[in-house]
């Protein structure tokens, strides 16, 4: 398997939307000179998780791609005709070793 297969709720994630979020939650605060409790936790939250994310996966994401050529061979987008004229899109793993 992938490090991908491995740890997959790791890669759930769309880049820029903690920070988006965040640019959101306060262009709707500032109008107000204070800030639900409701959004500041939101706020927390959101700019932890992208906190997180930058500073993990700037760093985690190259290791795990080179640790995945070493010991996978992946393959994806391979397609395949049917007999009917039909095409199935294929995604596998394959262990080196």
């Amino acid at each position: 398997m992938s490090s991908k297969s491995l740890v997959p709720d790791a890669f759930k994630f769309k880049d820029g939307y903690n920070k988006k979020e965040i640019k959101k939650i306060l262009k709707d605060s500032i109008s107000e000179d204070s800030i639900t409790l409701k959004n500041a936790i939101l706020l927390c939250r959101h700019f932890n998780y992208h906190t997180i994310i930058k500073e993990t996966f700037a760093t985690a994401i190259p290791l795990l791609k080179k640790l995945d050529k070493e010991e996978f061979l992946v393959k994806d987008s391979v397609i395949v005709k049917t007999k009917n004229g039909n095409e199935i899109t294929l995604y596998y793993v394959l262990d080196k070793k």
